[in-house]
């Protein structure tokens, strides 16, 4: 970790920065937001119904910000199964032959 050469609230800052903050407020924002549609709208009658679609939406905002590497993870491990895959069908019909 960097030497930090702040002072104060700065510093303070800038270390929840770096914890991934920013990501925390991006969740809480949109679950409160959701919730608060919901309980406007009056949509489910039941606070677990509308806490659990909050929950689930907050969750899916969050996995969205974070996307990227995931997707390239995903992405690498679908095309190593392919080729995995293509390699033992190429085996099995060989030794079948």
């Amino acid at each position: 970790m960097a030497v930090m050469t702040c002072k104060g609230i700065e510093c303070f800052i800038v270390a929840l920065r770096e914890a991934g903050f920013t990501l925390v407020l991006l969740w809480l924002l949109t679950l409160a937001i959701v919730y608060g549609m919901l309980s406007h709208a009056k949509m489910p009658k039941s606070d677990v119904a509308k806490g659990i679609i909050s929950l689930c939406a907050a969750f899916l905002v969050l996995l969205a910000a974070a996307a990227s590497p995931a997707v390239e993870f995903l992405q690498n491990l679908i095309v190593s199964s392919i080729l995995i895959a293509f390699g033992l069908m190429l085996a099995v019909i060989f030794l079948e032959i």
